[in-house]
């Protein structure tokens, strides 16, 4: 039986395209599942790029296809986001989220403290 991730080379069965850019579909993520002003508000860049995070989903593939060239900045990565179930992805991504939250609160309220802000 074959991974139910792995679903390069195959139909894709029930998985729909979400998200997609160049090289990191992390803010393209974050916009669809609602979760960009949360990722701001607690800093959570300085702690994990939300794509490594959100590839820990049962629920999510990220296939990269090369395009362009070999000469630096005419070529890269298309990143394609899909998905099997949009809002179990969508819960799995918000518990991902507050649990980074938690890990680093001590940092985050450093980080508010240091630059003004209340969240």
């Amino acid at each position: 039986m074959s991974d139910p991730k792995d679903i390069s080379g195959e139909e894709d069965d029930g998985w729909e395209e979400i998200a997609s850019a160049d090289d990191d579909v992390s803010q393209e993520l974050l916009d669809w599942a609602g979760l960009d002003k949360i990722w701001d508000q607690y800093y959570l860049c300085e702690f994990e790029r939300f794509q490594d995070l959100a590839e820990r989903s049962d629920h999510l593939v990220i296939e990269g296809e090369e395009w362009g060239g070999e000469t630096p900045g005419i070529s890269g990565v298309w990143q394609t986001a899909k998905t099997d179930n949009d809002e179990a992805l969508k819960e799995e991504l918000r518990d991902l989220v507050a649990e980074l939250i938690w890990e680093n609160r001590k940092q985050i309220h450093e980080y508010k403290k240091e630059f003004g802000k209340k969240g």
